[in-house]
C-alpha cells in the first residue's frame, strides 16, 4: 500500500518485465471509474507496456483494489494531490527513468487536470495519453442517462461506487448520508450525495464544471495524445 500525506492510502500494482533495466521508462496507468488492476483492459495495457520493456504501475484509486479508506476521501477528478505524490515517489525510486502516464475515461480527466495545473517539469512526466475521457462531465452525465446507456453502463458503475461506500461506511458516515448514498442508481446521484460533499462542492454540477477539461488544452505543456471515438457515450462529441 502507498501511504499518503493525509493518512490515506491507495494500492500501486507493479508489472515489471524480466531483464528490465533501471533506466527503462515507467508508465503509470490510471483506470476508469471504479477500475482496478483486475480489469482486463488494464491488464492488456500493462502487457503492451511490458512488451516495450517498460515498467507499468497501476494507480488504484482510494477504496479500490482492497485498499480500505482510512480517510473520508474518494476519487475526485479535481483532486490531483494523489497522482502528484505517486509520480514523485516513482521519480525518487528510479531517478534515471523517464516517467509517463496513461489515463482511461475518468482517469484521463484526473491526469489532464494534473497536467493543466503544472508546468512540464513540475508534473514529473515526459509524455501522457488520455483515452475515452469525458471532456465535459455535464454532457457525459446526460449521455450516460439515456435509456440504453443507463442500463448498460450507468447503473453498473453506480453499483460499484455504492459497494465502496458500503465497505467503508464507518469512515464515511460522518461526512455523507450513507443510507441515501447506497440507494443511488445513477452516477450523478452518487456524485451529488458522496463525491461532491467529500470534495468540497455543493452539487454534482459544481463538481462537473470544475472537473471539465475541454477549456484547459492550452494549459498543458507536456506532450499529450488524446484519443476519443466519435460515438463514445462516455464523451459525446457535443461535449468536446
Amino acid at each position: 500500500m502507498f501511504k499518503l500525506n493525509d493518512g490515506g492510502q491507495l494500492a500501486l500494482d507493479w508489472s515489471i518485465p524480466e531483464n528490465c533495466l533501471d533506466i527503462c521508462p515507467v508508465v503509470i496507468i490510471l483506470p476508469g471509474l471504479t477500475g482496478t488492476t483486475h480489469d482486463r483492459y488494464v491488464q492488456s495495457l500493462a502487457k503492451t507496456i511490458n512488451d516495450l520493456r517498460y515498467k507499468a504501475v497501476v494507480f488504484n484509486y482510494r477504496g479500490g483494489n482492497g485498499a480500505a479508506l482510512l480517510t473520508p476521501k474518494i476519487y475526485c477528478a479535481c483532486d490531483t494531490d494523489d497522482i502528484q505524490a505517486v509520480v514523485w515517489y516513482i521519480k525518487k525510486k528510479w531517478p534515471r527513468c523517464q516517467c509517463m502516464a496513461v489515463g482511461i475515461s475518468v482517469g484521463g480527466g484526473l491526469l489532464f487536470n494534473y497536467l493543466s495545473r503544472n508546468d512540464a517539469e513540475r508534473t514529473g512526466l515526459k509524455a501522457a495519453m488520455i483515452i475515452s475521457t469525458p471532456w465535459d462531465p455535464v454532457a457525459s452525465s446526460k449521455s450516460l442517462e439515456q435509456y440504453a446507456y443507463r442500463f448498460i453502463f450507468n447503473r453498473r458503475l453506480t453499483k460499484n461506487l455504492c459497494h465502496i461506500v458500503q465497505q467503508n461506511k464507518e469512515i464515511l458516515q460522518s461526512m455523507v448520508d450513507v443510507d441515501a448514498a447506497l440507494k443511488a442508481s445513477l452516477i450523478r446521484e452518487f456524485d451529488e450525495l458522496v463525491t461532491a460533499p467529500l470534495s468540497g462542492f455543493k452539487t454534482a454540477n459544481d463538481y462537473y464544471r470544475a472537473a471539465a477539461i475541454y477549456h484547459k488544452v492550452n494549459m498543458v505543456s507536456v506532450p499529450t495524445v488524446c484519443l476519443n471515438a466519435e460515438d463514445d457515450c462516455f464523451s459525446p462529441i457535443e461535449g468536446m
